[in-house]
């Protein structure tokens, strides 16, 4: 299992930092690995000079981050956890944390950290939190060089490593000592409003029963099915030495309805049926979403009388069952053609060895696409929804905000039966031009009464 930990808000008290060491050892590693905001390591001997180096490098990393990046994730905190790791905790031996200090300082200097001991099991573990970077920090350098490391190197926390920093990073670097000198105070008005009242779609696995026993019902009474004939039997004659007209007969008693019809029709109609059981869902949340139903309109409003540069928001919407966030239509692969009564060509294909399933030609409108609905290509994305193990994150570029301005985008709630009657959306939103950030807090309403069926988004009696 991946690394399972809420990362919304940092994690400062005792059991928290608990909590966090206890999800490092149960995990499979795989999120921690490729984490800018945690690291940890095995057996360290946290009070010799090897110890007190690698713990040092790993606080430079993270202080040397991007702001706007790191205050993603636990409020821009970071974490150096030393003996414990996934599946495996050897422990250290705990020392004095002004010893601790004193080593670590020989290599660090200027940055925030705080060193706490956890137990777990009989074991003892040390959790260094790091405080987050900010903009106008300065860029932290090795005070004490090693042998494989020059004093005043830069070092970077990066996808998973800690690493000296690359140019395009110190460039990062340098530019957040500049964005210390921008003005302070971000004031800006954030909300998020639905323009109608949201709904659920009860898309539960009795309401998908319900709409294919429909669908089957209504096809079966239907089917256009071909009118038996009685048979002809031909006999071979002094006109017919060969008896051609016989295997003719043979043949077309093929070509009407009977038993192997039914038979090949059932099977047909199960394929079919299996099919729209798992494209019926996507297919529906793709039609609510273009019809831009459960719409919300994220919202900033500059009230003040200066611009505003390069703005950037960030909604974030706690991921809980039953809830979905797009900002345009999802892409669904097309509802499948429902099954036909064999026709003669199938029964003449069955006669000479052809496979009656296969076309005689493809359709050249569907070639080539892979199912891929071409319109929703055409809308256009001014938001990008990514998605973390405890929330979602809608990041939506601004760009230049002038005074007494405002600007908004929209995005689209997909809700199921387990949906909350109340979806909390908080707002944030980061500037060039000014220091600090906006916040914006909004809620929700999920219509308790009622709710969407499956059968509102696809007639199942329309073919």
């Amino acid at each position: 299992m991946s690394l399972r930990v809420d990362t919304a808000r940092a994690h400062r008290t005792l059991a928290e930092l608990a909590n966090l060491v206890d999800a490092i050892v149960a995990s499979d590693g795989e999120l921690g690995q490729e984490s800018h905001w945690l690291e940890w390591k095995g057996p360290l001997p946290i009070d010799k000079q090897e110890g007190h180096f690698h713990i040092a490098r790993a606080i430079l990393g993270f202080a040397n981050r991007d702001p706007e990046r790191a205050a993603r994730v636990c409020e821009g905190v970071a974490y150096v956890v030393v003996g414990a790791a996934p599946a495996s905790v050897p422990g250290v031996k705990a020392v004095d944390f002004a010893d601790l200090s004193q080593g670590v300082d020989r290599y660090v200097q200027g940055v925030r950290w705080t060193p706490q001991y956890v137990a777990h099991d009989d074991k003892t573990v040390l959790v260094v939190t790091v405080e987050a970077p900010r903009s106008g920090d300065p860029i932290h350098t090795l005070r004490k060089g090693t042998d494989k490391f020059d004093a005043g190197t830069i070092f970077h926390r990066g996808a998973g490593r800690t690493a000296p920093a690359n140019p395009d990073e110190v460039k990062m670097l340098s530019d957040r000592i500049v964005a210390g000198l921008r003005p302070a105070g971000l004031t800006l008005d954030l909300h998020a409003e639905a323009r109608d009242a949201l709904m659920r779609l009860n898309g539960s696995e009795e309401a998908q029963q319900g709409w294919l026993g429909k669908r089957e019902a209504h096809l079966r009474a239907t089917v256009e099915k071909p009118v038996p004939e009685p048979k002809q039997t031909a006999k071979a004659s002094t006109d017919d030495p060969f008896g051609i007209r016989s295997i003719n007969a043979g043949i077309l008693d093929g070509l009407f309805s009977g038993p192997a019809d039914q038979s090949a029709y059932d099977g047909a109609m199960k394929e079919y049926l299996e099919l729209c059981r798992k494209r019926l869902l996507r297919n529906v949340v793709r039609d609510i979403v273009r019809d831009a139903r459960n719409a919300v309109t994220l919202a900033v409003v500059n009230e003040s009388d200066e611009p505003i540069s390069d703005l950037v928001v960030t909604a974030r919407i706690e991921r809980a069952p039953g809830i979905l966030v797009f900002t345009s239509a999802p892409d669904a692969r097309p509802m499948p053609e429902p099954p036909e009564w064999p026709t003669p060509r199938d029964a003449l294909a069955s006669f000479i060895g052809m496979h009656p399933s296969v076309p005689v030609m493809p359709i050249p409108a569907l070639a080539g696409f892979g199912g891929s609905p071409l319109i929703d290509q055409l809308m256009f994305d001014r938001a990008v929804v990514d998605e973390y193990d405890n929330y979602f994150e809608v990041s939506w570029s601004v760009g230049d905000l002038l005074a007494e301005s405002n600007d908004e985008t929209t995005i689209y709630l997909a809700l199921g039966p387990a949906a909350p009657e109340q979806v909390p959306v908080e707002l944030y939103a980061r500037s060039k031009s000014h220091r600090g950030v906006a916040r914006g807090t909004s809620t929700l309403f999920v219509n308790a009464d009622s709710s969407w069926q499956l059968t509102d988004w696809l007639d199942p009696t329309v073919d």
